[in-house]
């Protein structure tokens, strides 16, 4: 249940197995674009941090 969870897995709302397909593949595709937006936002702080801009 955590990873379910933690992936945001919550309710599928399309049908079938394609649509289990596509949730779990949109889920997936969710989850790295946080992973990558936190990266920049970590990123950009240390820039700002290293040389003040």
């Amino acid at each position: 249940m955590a990873i379910k969870s933690e992936g945001k897995l919550s309710v599928n709302y399309l049908k079938g197995i394609l649509g289990d397909k596509f949730n779990a593949t949109l889920c997936a595709i969710g989850h790295n674009l946080r992973l990558n937006i936190r990266s920049c936002v970590l990123f950009k702080k240390q820039l700002k941090q290293e040389f003040g801009c």
